[in-house]
């Protein structure tokens, strides 16, 4: 039965009211919730490590007064929701940048997993593991610093952000599988003894670093540097860098090459472009003729 239409009107007018009630309600319960997310506590058990996170978002991790060598817990998030249990779980969209002071030497595992908004990571002068999963989905990550890291765990380092290209580990001794950014085109590494599990394995840029391959990695170890995407000896004036080995430079680079400073530069061409390529002994000069 269809009700008559001044009864329809009043039905209405009752209704509106409710629903915005029902909203205000939903909206304040909300606010009373975020209100009362903790921004500020302990991030161990024995409550050596604290936190707190301020109004502009930056999350301060710090070594409780007259505490050493502290370590983070690690926690777990779950893979369907991205909820986890970590203290600042509420709040971990509103981080906007980490500080880690003095006398932290652990990042726990999946501590920043999906911190969404985290900008900078700061500090960290101690640190010297960082956790499995640790900076996994944070898509806005354009700096990190990790001067005194040495282990990195599984995925630790693997933002998914575009912003960050570079990574300095000078003192980085095991690294897990794929710890390493997608977008990562230089990580600093030192010379020797380092361990590369697979690290670079879904870095877009770089993906093929190994200890075989340094130059990959960004760094080529003692008596190399770096020229284009390969390690040249580092021979010294008088001398050039050709294929692995040391020439005198009077003798010049060969057919194919050109000189820049130190080294020899292989001129690249393409087999259907190029017929041959000459040198010039006497004015050191190469020509390249192309087919027709």
């Amino acid at each position: 039965m269809r009700l008559p239409r001044r009864i329809q009107r009043m039905l209405l007018v009752m209704t509106i009211p409710a629903l915005a009630l029902i909203f205000t309600l939903v909206t304040t319960a909300e606010s009373w919730a975020d209100d009362l997310a903790p921004t500020s506590g302990t991030c161990n058990s024995s409550g050596t490590c604290l936190w707190n996170l301020s109004s502009d978002g930056t999350l301060n991790i710090y070594a409780a007064p007259n505490s050493k060598d502290v370590v983070m817990d690690h926690y777990e998030c779950d893979d369907s929701t991205g909820i986890g249990n970590r203290p600042w779980e509420q709040n971990i969209i509103k981080i906007k940048n980490l500080v880690v002071g003095d006398n932290i030497t652990n990042i726990g595992d999946e501590a920043f997993q999906n911190a969404l908004n985290l900008e900078t990571v700061k500090g960290m002068k101690d640190v010297k593991t960082i956790g499995f999963d640790c900076f996994v989905g944070t898509a806005k990550l354009q700096t990190i610093e990790t001067p005194s890291v040495e282990t990195l765990g599984n995925f630790a380092l693997k933002s998914n952000s575009p912003y960050l290209k570079s990574v300095d580990l000078p003192n980085i001794k095991n690294m897990g599988y794929k710890s390493m950014p997608v977008f990562l085109e230089f990580a600093g590494l030192p010379s020797s003894n380092v361990s590369v599990n697979d690290s670079f394995k879904d870095c877009r840029y770089i993906s093929n670093c190994s200890n075989e391959n340094r130059a990959a990695c960004g760094s080529c170890g003692d008596g190399y540097v770096m020229r284009g995407l390969g390690c040249v000896p580092d021979c010294g004036a008088g001398y050039l860098g050709k294929e692995g080995r040391c020439i005198d430079a009077s003798l010049g680079c060969g057919a194919g090459y050109r000189q820049f400073e130190n080294f020899c530069n292989r001129i690249r061409y393409t087999p259907a472009e190029a017929a041959e390529v000459l040198k010039d002994d006497n004015t050191n000069s190469v020509t390249i003729t192309f087919r027709k």
